[in-house]
């Protein structure tokens, strides 16, 4: 229950902040995807700050791994939404086609 908790619960705190920060309204099917690449960005983000920076050999949950595990995460939910803010406020991609006859 722990790892479900750890790994799925700051991303709807991401998600919060994101749609905060961008103060447009979303459907809902635009939300759930959001929520799933803050899904897999926080949980990339802290894997790899685990198995490179601390040294971690496995992602075992144990209570004290969970307990670094939620506060990093935390600190990437935090700091994620707002680089995917500014990073879609200055990225646009335009597709046009021409229908040649």
């Amino acid at each position: 229950m722990n790892e479900i908790i750890a790994v799925l619960l700051p991303s709807f705190l991401a998600l919060k902040i994101f749609t905060h920060i961008n103060k447009e309204k979303m459907k809902i099917v635009d939300l759930v995807i959001y929520y799933f690449i803050f899904v897999f960005l926080i949980n990339l983000v802290v894997h790899v700050i685990s198995v490179y920076i601390m040294g971690k050999e496995s992602a075992r949950f144990n209570d004290e791994y969970t307990v670094n595990y939620l506060l990093i995460s935390a600190v990437a939910a935090v700091v994620i939404p707002f680089l995917a803010s500014l990073v879609s406020k200055r990225i646009s991609i335009n597709i046009s086609s021409k229908n040649e006859k």
